[in-house]
């Protein structure tokens, strides 16, 4: 119970700063974007330091991290850019944040784990 108690209030944390950086728009909701990809980063970090099967990792990842990367409000920033008639803005829109929050875990899994020898 204690654990799911953390969850909330690190997810809460977490929502409330993706609220926060998700005020960054332009062309295409880049806050969600940003969210997405540092949270994508935070997973990996707490993961790989922490251990996967660690307390601290789960919640980390499913705390924080999952508060603050949003899928919902990816398809909301996207959708609004269709309701624009934006079909480019909205495909790259979709593509962005599949693509750059991965390539992001990729290179920090990469980076940590020749750091971390």
């Amino acid at each position: 119970m204690i654990t799911a108690l953390v969850v909330a209030v690190l997810g809460g944390f977490g929502a409330v700063a993706r609220y926060a950086i998700a005020q960054w728009s332009g062309r295409l909701p880049w806050g969600i974007l940003a969210g997405n990809t540092l949270a994508a980063v935070v997973a990996i970090v707490a993961l790989q330091v922490a251990g996967a099967d660690s307390l601290i990792a789960t919640l980390v990842v499913t705390g924080f991290a999952g508060g603050l990367s949003t899928f919902s409000s990816m398809v909301a920033g996207t959708h609004s850019l269709l309701k624009e008639r934006a079909w480019t803005r909205a495909a790259i829109n979709l593509v962005a944040n599949l693509a750059v929050p991965s390539t992001a875990a990729l290179l920090t899994a990469v980076a940590l784990e020749a750091l971390l020898k």
